[in-house]
């Protein structure tokens, strides 16, 4: 059940990125039009191997083994729960979705928000976090010729977006805005090594 509550959570923290609730938060701004979207996930299982209390560390033996450490922040109130030989289920999303916004007021912005959720004191250790991240940048150049446009960041980065839908490559232009939206989010729970 919790586990099915940890993924329920990832699930809806990545439909926070689809364009249509992108749409929905942007409706005041009709000319906006999606230029890309995409979303990866990964998931990964493994067995604690060892815990230092002390620093809040807890090494994992993945199911492929590779070992890692993972620092478990203070949040997670189950921490003394865990146990050697307890197993570890994680599942990590990343949606990305990229809008145009035509005449944009040169103003570059990068916002972001977090939410989490973990298991309440006494419940089997576990917990979700969601990250949205909104960035607006500037059109600096536009290539017609390999459909990319050149933007700059709020920090000055500068990169290269390919656009995929023609209508946009046809109607964007120097000066316009690309308005990214990151969510990242990730869920673990851990179930009770088996009774020796």
């Amino acid at each position: 059940m919790k586990k099915r509550m940890l993924l329920t959570a990832v699930a809806l923290a990545s439909l926070t990125l689809s364009y249509g609730a992108y749409a929905a938060d942007t409706a005041s701004q009709p000319e906006i039009k999606a230029v890309k979207a995409g979303e990866a996930s990964i998931r990964g299982s493994g067995t604690i191997t060892a815990i230092d209390k002390e620093n809040r560390v807890v090494t994992i033996k993945g199911d492929r083994g590779n070992v890692f450490d993972l620092t478990v922040g203070p949040d997670a109130k189950n921490f003394d729960e865990l146990k050697v030989g307890d197993r570890v289920n994680a599942e990590y999303r990343r949606a990305i979705a990229l809008a145009l916004k035509k005449g944009g007021a040169d103003i570059r912005a990068d916002v972001e928000t977090t939410a989490s959720t973990f298991a309440a004191k006494g419940e089997q250790p576990g917990g979700a976090v969601a990250r949205r991240q909104t960035i607006v940048a500037n059109v600096i150049s536009v290539d017609k010729k390999h459909n990319t446009i050149r933007v700059k960041g709020p920090k000055g980065r500068v990169v290269d977006v390919e656009v995929e839908d023609p209508d946009v490559m046809h109607k964007v232009k120097k000066g316009d805005q690309i308005v990214a939206v990151v969510t990242d989010a990730l869920a673990i729970s851990v179930t009770p090594a088996a009774a020796k």
